[in-house]
């Protein structure tokens, strides 16, 4: 059973909308590429504060 983990560093958390149409889009690419069927993809989405990243101590300036 194939798994997308998706993490992602910002502010915000990512909108429903958004994450839903990441999902019907990579269920797609994964059913056309590789087979898999869409119900046995598994997706987890991990939202990360960027002062809790590596992004977030790196020096912009």
């Amino acid at each position: 059973m194939p798994m997308v983990e998706v993490i992602y560093v910002r502010e915000e958390p990512l909108e429903k909308e958004r994450k839903r149409a990441f999902i019907e889009r990579a269920t797609r690419i994964f059913n056309e590429e590789l087979g898999t069927r869409p119900p046995s993809l598994r997706m987890v989405f991990q939202h990360v504060q960027p002062e809790d990243s590596k992004l977030g101590f790196v020096d912009e300036t």
